[in-house]
């Protein structure tokens, strides 16, 4: 199911990292490469991965958390969150460009929560 990009939903994009700093880099950049017109990028990563994603220049929400617990991270990048529609990564994902275009409109159903795209 697509839509015209306009009507996509602003959608935040949560990436929890902890000790892989270069695959979240990677992650990153394809996320930078997303064909969805309105969307913010949250990072919640332990001290080494957040510099990481702060030298990408992308314009993110950064959040450092290094306890391993990855419920209480999403839940730290969930109270960064300003979008109604909430999109989870895992740092060694690179998705493809229309990733969060195809899958946004899955949780526009009346009747939809979650969504996931494998």
């Amino acid at each position: 199911m697509m839509l015209p990009p306009d009507s996509l939903p602003d959608t935040s994009v949560i990436v929890v990292s902890r000790h892989r700093a270069a695959s979240l880099v990677r992650c990153l950049v394809a996320l930078s490469q997303q064909d969805h017109p309105r969307f913010e990028v949250i990072v919640v990563a332990d001290p080494e991965g957040a510099a990481a994603a702060r030298a990408t220049r992308l314009g993110l929400k950064l959040v450092v958390f290094d306890q391993p617990n990855i419920s209480a991270a999403r839940n730290l990048g969930l109270a960064q969150a300003a979008a109604p529609v909430v999109a989870f990564i895992d740092d060694d994902a690179m998705a493809e460009p229309t990733w969060l275009s195809r899958l946004v409109p899955r949780v526009q159903h009346p009747q939809g929560v979650a969504a996931t795209r494998l």
